[in-house]
Order: structure tokens, then C-alpha cells, then sequence
């Protein structure tokens, strides 16, 4: 179950779903709070992450006075998770392929290219993008309920001084409201099939690869115009965050 479980992470999923859906798949059919004793999820917390997979259609309902949760087959979970991720890919490749034909017409020499490895690495360097940030922030992350505390202070910090709006799906809802009432645009997006990326300034940009363990930074505001594109495309399917105040 753990090579599922990491095979999920690898999708996308956050630790709480594939444990959810690893447990289901593993005892069969289940009461909720079951599932949280054989995940060792606390039972106020294991019904967001159920709900979300019922709602993407890997978890069914087989009773519902209680309900009763019980796991999609796993070759049909797989194989449309990587379908999702071959679509993604597939974005990626286009939008690289357009940003490297503009860089062959410019005929430029200069490096302003460079590779970050790991989690820690691609939050040091998004903390670095962010207070370096003169006039605007737009990101679009299907892992932000991932990120550190550190980039979450920090756009709550610049949200005062600088134009910051992001989407995000809604595993990240708690973190999206809590940045809404800084003073940040924060959208909502169900279908989560694009790559995560940060725009800085119009110019710099930071795309996330794989698992989010790689990420690319460019320096140049054709690529960024490019990405931004896709952006704005992004921030108008997607639905406003509402909070509570």
C-alpha cells in the first residue's frame, strides 16, 4: 500500500486522501470513522479528504445512513490520474516549446535559466521570488496546501504593498480564506490538471515539475507573457474564495 500511496503523492493527491483511499482499497468498505482509526486520522479530519474523493469519483457511497465509503477500482483510479498528468505534461511541452522558439528568434546566449531540487530548495527560492517582488504575484499551485509556513507569511506580508492573485484547489481552502483576508485575490479551481507556477513582476516565473520536488525559474517576461496567458484563462474558471468575517 505504501508504493500506492506514493504513486498517488506522485498525482498530486495530499497525504490524507491516498491514506483515505489506500485504506479503502486495502480493508474494503468502511465507516468513516474507521477509516480514520486505520489512518491514524484524527475523525474531525478525515472527512474533507473523503469527501474530495467522492466528489472525483475514486470513492463511492454504499450506504448512507451512516455512510459507508468504499474504494474505486485502482486500475481505473491510476489510469485517469495518468491520463491527467500526460495532459498536464503535454501543456508543459507546448508552453516550453513556445517559450524556447522565442528565445531561438532572439538569438539570446545569456543564462537566465536555472533547476531547484527539493521541497526546501523550491521554498527558499519562492520566498527569495516573493520579497524581491516589486508590483505583482500571480500563481496558480495544485499543491499549495503543501507549502511552507515561510511562503505563506510572506504572502500575507506583501499582500499590503503589491497586486498578489492565486489559485489554488480546495484541499488548500483553509490557507486560501486565511490569504483572502490579507488582501490577496484568492480563487478556487475543481479541476486541477494544469502545472503550478509563480509570475513575479510579468518577467520571472517558478513551474513546478513532477511531484513539486523540481522547479524551474526563468528570468525572461516573453516566457512569463506566455504562462501568463494560460493565468488569466485559469483565474476566470476559477470561483472566488469567501470567508467568514
Amino acid at each position: 500500500m505504501e508504493q500506492l500511496r506514493d504513486a498517488l503523492a506522485k498525482f498530486g493527491w495530499t497525504n490524507y486522501e491516498a491514506a483515505c483511499y489506500a485504506a479503502l482499497v486495502r480493508f474494503g468498505a468502511m465507516k468513516a470513522s474507521r477509516v480514520a482509526s486505520e489512518t491514524d486520522i484524527r475523525k474531525s479530519k478525515v472527512y474533507e479528504p473523503l469527501n474530495r474523493l467522492e466528489e472525483d469519483g475514486f470513492v463511492k457511497i454504499t450506504d448512507d445512513n451512516p455512510k459507508v465509503y468504499s474504494a474505486q477500482n485502482p486500475r481505473y483510479v491510476m489510469e485517469l490520474e495518468r491520463e491527467q498528468f500526460e495532459q498536464e505534461s503535454k501543456q508543459v511541452l507546448e508552453k516550453l516549446q513556445e517559450a524556447w522558439e522565442i528565445q531561438e528568434e532572439l538569438g539570446s546566449d545569456d543564462d537566465h535559466a536555472w533547476i531547484v531540487k527539493g521541497r526546501d530548495g523550491a521554498s527558499m527560492e519562492l520566498s527569495q521570488l516573493f520579497d524581491d517582488a516589486e508590483g505583482s504575484i500571480v500563481a496558480f499551485d495544485n499543491r499549495f496546501a503543501h507549502v511552507s509556513r515561510d511562503v505563506i507569511d510572506t504572502l500575507e506580508e506583501r499582500a499590503d504593498e503589491i497586486d498578489i492573485r492565486l489559485v489554488s484547489g480546495s484541499q488548500a481552502r483553509d490557507r486560501l480564506e486565511l490569504l483572502q483576508r490579507a488582501g490577496v485575490d484568492a480563487r478556487e479551481l475543481t479541476e486541477l490538471t494544469r502545472s503550478s507556477y509563480y509570475i513575479v513582476d510579468g518577467d520571472q516565473v517558478l513551474m513546478r515539475l513532477s511531484s513539486g520536488d523540481v522547479a524551474v525559474v526563468i528570468e525572461d517576461s516573453d516566457i512569463a507573457t506566455i504562462i501568463s496567458r494560460d493565468f488569466e484563462e485559469t483565474f476566470k474558471e476559477a470561483s472566488e474564495v469567501s470567508t467568514d468575517d
